[in-house]
C-alpha cells in the first residue's frame, strides 16, 4: 500500500535528524520509506523535490552538503540545533483533543493546515493518533466537541477572507424556521463557543458589531472588495462578544396555552 504523503514526510524529517553528516537524494530514496513508491527516477525526482519545498515551508530548517570529504555528491540533513524544540508534553485528554481535532478538520479547504500541524508534533515525538479504546474516534458533534460537519467549506472561505481582510458576502437565517437574507459583513475572526462555531465581524448592513452561526450560513459565501479593506479594532475580545450575544438571545418562545376550567 502506497505512503501517505504526511508519513513519507515524517519519515523523511526522522532520517535527517538521526545523522550528522549529510545523506544523498539516491540513499534517500533507498531507505526513507514512501520513496520506493516512484516509478522512475524523475518522478523521485519531483516529489522529493516538493517535500524539501514543504519542509522549507514548515519551518524545517533543512542543509544541503557535500555527502563525505571523499564524495562530492550533494547530500540533505536538518540543523538538530535549530530544529531543536521546548519539550513538548501533551496529557492524555489533550492528545485525544488533537486527534478529534484533525477529524474535524479533514476537508480539503483545511486539510494542509492540518497536515501541517501534525508533522510538526509527530517529529517532536507527540503521539497524536486517535486514542484506541476500542473503536476509532466518531465526529458526530457530541457535547463539548465544537461539530463543524457540514460546513467545513464556508469555515475555509471565511479562515481566508479573514486573512486576506476582506469583507464577505453570504446568506443568513436567524433560525432554520426562518428565511435566508444576505448579509454583507467585514470578517474579525472565527471561534468556538459551547460546541458552535461563530463567526464575529462588523455587519455593513446593520453598521454593527454581530456574531452568526456557521451552521446558519448558507453555502454560497463570497468574498467581495480589495484585500486589506478590513480592519479589526484593536483589542478587540472575540470570545467576549460571542459569550454576550449567547447570552442576549432568549433561549424559550412565548406560547398561547388553553387550560380548562378548574384545572
Amino acid at each position: 500500500m502506497a505512503t501517505s504523503k504526511v508519513e513519507r514526510l515524517v519519515n523523511l524529517v526522522i532520517a535527517l535528524l538521526s545523522t550528522r553528516g549529510y545523506i544523498s537524494a539516491e540513499k534517500i530514496r533507498t531507505s526513507v520509506a514512501g520513496y520506493a513508491d516512484s516509478p522512475t527516477a524523475e518522478a523521485f525526482s519531483r516529489m522529493f523535490e516538493r517535500d524539501k519545498n514543504e519542509l522549507r515551508d514548515l519551518g524545517i530548517p533543512l542543509e544541503v552538503g557535500r555527502a563525505s570529504a571523499w564524495d562530492p555528491t550533494e547530500g540533505y540533513r536538518i540543523n538538530r540545533d535549530a530544529y531543536a524544540l521546548p519539550a513538548v508534553e501533551l496529557t492524555a485528554d489533550e492528545a485525544a483533543a488533537v486527534a478529534v481535532a484533525t477529524q474535524l478538520w479533514e476537508s480539503p479547504e483545511l486539510i494542509t493546515a492540518t497536515q501541517g500541524a501534525l508533522l510538526k508534533l509527530r517529529a517532536a515525538g507527540v503521539d497524536v493518533d486517535p486514542v484506541d479504546i476500542g473503536a476509532p474516534v466518531a465526529i458526530a458533534s457530541p457535547p463539548g466537541v465544537p461539530g463543524l460537519r457540514g460546513s467545513e467549506e464556508v469555515l475555509g472561505i471565511l479562515l481566508s477572507a479573514i486573512d486576506s481582510r476582506q469583507a464577505v458576502q453570504f446568506p443568513h437565517r436567524p433560525s432554520r424556521a426562518e428565511p435566508y437574507s444576505t448579509r454583507t459583513v467585514e470578517p474579525w475572526g472565527v471561534v468556538t463557543q459551547k460546541g458552535r462555531w461563530y463567526l464575529v465581524g462588523h455587519d455593513r448592513d446593520r453598521d454593527a458589531t454581530r456574531t452568526f452561526r456557521l451552521s446558519r450560513i448558507g453555502a454560497e459565501v463570497r468574498r467581495i472588495g480589495p484585500p486589506g479593506a478590513v480592519a479589526v479594532p484593536e483589542g478587540v475580545d472575540l470570545r467576549r462578544i460571542v459569550a454576550r450575544t449567547i447570552a442576549e438571545t432568549p433561549t424559550g418562545a412565548r406560547a398561547r396555552v388553553w387550560v380548562a376550567d378548574g384545572r
